[in-house]
């Protein structure tokens, strides 16, 4: 085990200069020699190859028999895993007073899918990429809620009245606002929940997200575990998105039966 400690750390400093990670970001969008690289990085012939070789020796990248370097199998791995470094470098502040919650392993493993997500402060702000969202919705709403504004019911409504399917997950501790209990007892809506449209659910699990079939956000719950709806992620990058959807994927295969009365009412 100290042998691989000893491999990692060796390793490491092979990708610790901005031009070798520049190199293996390039390399992985397609193959180039010394000559082209130099072009696109404004760098020297002679730095460049002194790069190359040492990326070389860590086996992250190659040499083809064309004289092209293309990255390695374990190359496009690392890069993986800087994406995911890079997510949290950029968010470090954020996450002096955020944390990971409950999250499973898995999802913390594979952050860096969140890297193109847009930083959203305000509570107002935050409201309002909600309700575009809804909007902005053809196929599908799905939520985890800690706490649902009568303007994002009447959007969500709306959407389902249309056909759009909604599949909620509320927590034991979800706030939600005077007026709702009234509206969701309409006979239109009691009929959409028995048809299916609207599907809800419950769990206590801490990350929330919202999302449509185009784009998602998610926020993460403050280091004393409170949800904190006044800051968040969006995006509507592929990557993004998929991580998002099989987080909510997730939660609703391991949530229970719904129950209105836990819900609390402010």
């Amino acid at each position: 085990m100290q042998d691989d400690y000893e491999d990692v750390a060796s390793d490491i400093l092979q990708i610790a200069s901005e031009q070798r990670l520049k190199i293996m970001l390039k390399l992985q969008e397609k193959n180039s020699n010394v000559t082209n690289m130099a072009k696109e990085l404004d760098s020297t012939v002679a730095e460049l190859y002194r790069n190359f070789e040492r990326l070389m020796k860590s086996d992250l990248i190659y040499k083809d028999s064309s004289g092209n370097y293309n990255i390695t199998t374990y190359g496009k791995a690392v890069c993986y895993c800087i994406s995911s470094f890079a997510f949290l470098v950029r968010n470090k502040k954020y996450f002096n007073s955020h944390d990971f919650g409950d999250l499973p392993i898995k999802f913390i493993q594979s952050i860096g899918a969140l890297e193109s997500g847009q930083y959203q402060k305000g509570f107002t702000k935050v409201m309002q990429q909600w309700k575009e969202i809804c909007e902005n919705s053809n196929e599908y709403i799905y939520d985890i809620l800690y706490e649902e504004p009568l303007e994002l019911v009447d959007s969500i409504v709306g959407k389902a009245k249309q056909g759009v399917k909604i599949n909620s997950i509320f927590s034991g501790s979800t706030v939600i606002p005077k007026g709702r209990k009234e509206m969701i007892s309409k006979p239109a809506i009691k009929k959409l929940i028995s048809d299916g449209v609207i599907e809800r659910r419950m769990s206590d699990t801490k990350v929330v997200v919202i999302l449509n079939e185009k784009e998602a956000c998610v926020i993460f719950p403050t280091t004393n575990g409170d949800a904190d709806m006044s800051s968040m992620f969006h995006s509507s990058e592929p990557a993004f998105h998929q991580w998002c959807l099989d987080y909510f994927k997730h939660c609703w295969n391991n949530s229970h039966a719904f129950q209105e009365s836990k819900l609390q009412e402010h």
